[in-house]
């Protein structure tokens, strides 16, 4: 009788996790296909924070001193960065 309980769990968690990822999947056919953009093509944003036509904007949080470690953080991270764009 001990056992029942246990194991009445278990099927009821199974069966929960088997219609939970059933009901999620969506088969909408109206999702709109991705625009394929090449290399160099510009792209107008709109309502980007921090972005517009000319220049991105970005913060930099680190520290310059008083590192445990000793490395450089906040001025290498902040090259980094500009190095990307």
């Amino acid at each position: 009788m001990a056992l029942r309980a246990p194991r009445a769990f278990v099927v009821i968690v199974a069966a929960a996790l088997v219609l939970t990822a059933c009901g999620s999947s969506s088969k909408d056919s109206d999702s709109a296909s991705p625009t394929t953009v090449s290399k160099g093509d510009f792209v107008h944003l709109d309502n980007v924070p921090g972005v517009n036509d000319k220049e991105i904007s970005y913060a930099v949080v680190g520290t310059r001193s008083n590192n445990p470690l000793g490395t450089c953080i906040l001025d290498c991270y902040a090259l980094g960065i500009e190095a990307y764009f």
